[in-house]
């Protein structure tokens, strides 16, 4: 009969234990400049044994974003030459700049960069969706693609083609396909050409590459 009695007990005034609980867990983290907002996140962080932090011992926003481009400028048979873009910007707000060689740069400007853009459009099934209780910008899908989305609205290049069909992404081929027609009208007749956008790790499909194509439009096999 105690041992009921107790259970009883315990149970009614379980919430005012926990809360007490946490109350006192988060009075504790505000002496050591911890501000913790809600109750809950003080028993998240209870629960949690190992917190992993980058080399300067920060913590990040989960946010990915893309800092670095690179094309090919050159390639013959005796060298290969790189361009190196930079992005500005580091979360999923789509605002920043394309930096080449320490001056903003239009991406329009270069075919390179054009292509580069449908890949990453087309090559994509994340989007960006605003928040507007938090006022911010949050992923849709993968974290990776989402900063691919975020890229492109910076590039700001929006003549893309529209996607035939897509081979999503696999373990096996550790890429992922899009089949790409363009048709553009010449003086007699309309000409279409066809792409494959292909985005992936570079051991999936380099060794099938026959010709590359350089900053100039130039291509070299």
């Amino acid at each position: 009969m105690i041992f009921f009695i107790a259970v009883a007990a315990i149970l009614e005034d379980l919430p005012a234990v926990i809360t007490t609980c946490l109350a006192l867990g988060t009075c504790r983290m505000t002496k050591k400049n911890a501000i913790v907002r809600s109750l809950s996140s003080a028993e998240t962080l209870g629960c949690t044994s190992v917190i992993c932090s980058d080399k300067i011992e920060t913590l990040t926003t989960n946010q990915m974003s893309v800092c670095r481009m690179f094309i090919f400028s050159k390639a013959d048979d005796n060298n290969i030459q790189i361009d190196q873009f930079e992005v500005t910007g580091s979360i999923y707000e789509p605002k920043g700049d394309i930096i080449y060689n320490g001056t903003k740069f239009n991406c329009s400007h270069s075919s390179g960069l054009v292509e580069l853009t449908e890949c990453a459009a087309l090559c994509n099934d994340s989007a960006l969706d605003y928040n507007e209780s938090k006022k911010v910008f949050e992923k849709v899908d993968e974290a990776i693609e989402t900063a691919l989305t975020v890229l492109v609205e910076k590039m700001n290049v929006f003549n893309t083609d529209k996607s035939q069909f897509t081979l999503k992404f696999s373990r096996d081929r550790k890429s992922m396909s899009t089949y790409v027609v363009t048709a553009s009208r010449g003086a007699s007749h309309t000409q279409q050409t066809a792409k494959m956008f292909v985005k992936g790790t570079p051991e999936s499909f380099i060794e099938c590459l026959l010709v590359a194509l350089n900053y100039d439009d130039s291509s070299r096999g």
